[in-house]
């Protein structure tokens, strides 16, 4: 179904960024918790350590950072950024190869280095 352009600029995407730290065993138990804890909030990973996830208003968006809150390990770095569909959708993808990932989520953006 196509979105009209007021559309794209009221649904909102949220990405997570995180570098967790992989060390000792409780490091891998707070990073494997971590990772479930977002897929099941609807996250989908678009590339190593880095997911996104739809969210229908800027309100909605701000409450769901709350949530996230919640799973934050004692240790590492996790950055979020709240973009609309419309600022998400402009991005350019540079890849060798176009990734599985890539080809569910919107192959319509991908720009092949060799430039096929």
């Amino acid at each position: 179904m196509k979105q009209n352009w007021k559309s794209k600029f009221n649904i909102m995407r949220v990405m997570l960024i995180y570098d967790l730290p992989s060390v000792t065993n409780e490091d891998k138990r707070y990073y494997s918790d971590f990772r479930k804890n977002i897929i099941k909030l609807g996250y989908t990973q678009i590339q190593e350590s880095i997911y996104v996830r739809v969210i229908q208003s800027k309100t909605l968006s701000n409450a769901h950072v709350e949530k996230l809150r919640k799973f934050v390990p004692p240790r590492g770095n996790i950055r979020i950024f709240i973009f609309t569909e419309m600022q998400y959708e402009s991005g350019i993808i540079l890849s060798g190869n176009i990734s599985e990932n890539e080809l569910i989520n919107d192959d319509e953006r991908y720009k092949l280095i060799d430039g096929n």
